[in-house]
């Protein structure tokens, strides 16, 4: 597989194969959506085998080839696993039926003081 950086198409490849790729890994909803031609992002939500939850934002760049700003957190539902609503809601930081365990978020173009 060429490096997933390489181009949005490398990087669909990537982020789609990695069910495949890892067993723990039961459900993802991961998708690229373009912003221009060499910018794009990434959302969604993965689903470990333990229900712990994933949830993933990532701004990239294919020119620089370079991940601009992410965010990620990981949580478990305070709901069934089967029940739960689509991943632009649950990945809210807002949505109440989760208990967050971890979260990080990381712009390479904030600035600081």
């Amino acid at each position: 597989m060429n490096e997933p950086l390489n181009s949005p198409n490398d990087y669909s490849i990537f982020i789609h194969q990695l069910p495949d790729k890892y067993s723990a890994i039961k459900h993802s909803t991961l998708r690229y959506i373009p912003l221009g031609i060499k910018v794009g992002k990434v959302v969604g939500l993965i689903i470990f085998s333990n229900h712990t939850i994933l949830c993933v934002q990532e701004f990239l760049n294919f020119e620089f080839q370079v991940i601009e700003g992410y965010g990620y957190e990981v949580s478990q539902p305070r709901i069934s696993p089967d029940s739960l609503p689509p991943a632009e809601e649950y990945c809210r930081t807002s949505f109440a039926d989760k208990e967050k365990f971890w979260w990080y978020v990381f712009s390479l173009n904030s600035s600081s003081s």
